[in-house]
């Protein structure tokens, strides 16, 4: 078994966002998420990759938010190596840097 798919519960204040300028602007699509949240419950994990003592996200940003603002403790988290997630970033910053500056 790869030990890269191994799902475990990380303290949410131990998970930061990959990029430090990502900001929620879409308010109502966050309420939203929160809303699904407080039904549902995290059905799905995240994927981070450990960075020191933390560990950074790279996908579901809104879901991550709303979990932290309703008082989620620990979230279920797949670590993935850094290799991966090299890969995966450079992806975003590809992706953020054509596509959604474009929009504006």
């Amino acid at each position: 078994m790869n030990k890269d798919k191994k799902i475990m519960r990380i303290p949410v204040e131990k998970i930061i966002i990959g990029d430090e300028n990502v900001e929620i602007k879409n308010k109502i699509l966050l309420d939203k998420f929160k809303n699904k949240v407080q039904k549902e419950g995290i059905k799905r994990p995240f994927v981070v990759t450990k960075m020191s003592d933390k560990y950074v996200l790279y996908n579901r940003f809104y879901t991550f938010t709303a979990a932290k603002i309703i008082g989620y403790k620990t979230l279920p988290c797949r670590v993935v190596n850094n290799i991966f997630m090299e890969r995966k970033r450079k992806y975003l910053e590809y992706y953020r840097r054509n596509f959604i500056r474009n929009r504006r």
